[in-house]
């Protein structure tokens, strides 16, 4: 049972690479999170939910 955390949390770091990379350098530049609510993804790197149907969407987003 603890290999599949394991790899589970692996798997979700190593597909999500690149938004955590960028937050990680607007969050030491000031940037905080902030929930904008349900919006349409802007195509920056984020973790979006996708539906069956219809476009992608984010509920936070970094802002200074």
């Amino acid at each position: 049972m603890a290999i599949l955390a394991v790899v589970t949390t692996m798997l979700f770091l190593t597909s999500n690479a690149e938004f955590f990379q960028v937050s990680e350098q607007q969050r030491s530049e000031g940037y905080r999170w902030e929930l904008v609510g349900k919006t349409e993804a802007s195509g920056t790197p984020a973790i979006t939910i996708q539906p069956d149907y219809g476009n992608e969407w984010i509920l936070y987003r970094l802002e200074k």
